[in-house]
């Protein structure tokens, strides 16, 4: 199995006041920046919808490709706040070996920790 990904990006945040996007996907965070984590951390989102005036666990929406529409000054107390994602452009991939036993799989990021673990058991 191998697993890409990009090194070194970094977020850019741009808020507007009273802004919202339609169909925001709600996450439990209760911070503004747990919030704005679980947005970079999602390959998918593209911004935030913050409303500290809702009860805690409302206040964080996600959106992305599913949202709906921009309500500009449409959403008193709520900012909208758009990420820009800063990369390198540097990729860097990593390679899984998978090794059964007994029903069970078994993951290894590098060739050592496999023939350990295969030793380890008798499996070789």
């Amino acid at each position: 199995m191998k697993v890409c990904g990009i090194l070194g990006c970094t977020p850019s945040w741009r808020s507007q006041a009273n802004t919202n996007v339609d169909n925001g996907e709600l996450h439990s965070a209760t911070t503004l920046e747990a919030c704005q984590a679980a947005c970079f951390n999602n390959a998918s989102c593209t911004g935030i919808d913050w409303d500290p005036g809702n009860p805690a666990g409302n206040v964080c929406w996600l959106g992305g490709p599913w949202s709906g529409d921009r309500n500009e000054n449409g959403a008193r107390g709520v900012t909208h706040y758009d990420l820009t994602r800063i990369c390198t452009g540097q990729t860097f991939c990593t390679l899984y070996k998978t090794v059964q036993q007994d029903n069970t799989k078994y993951t290894f990021r590098q060739r050592s920790q496999k023939r350990r673990f295969l030793a380890r058991n008798r499996v070789i």
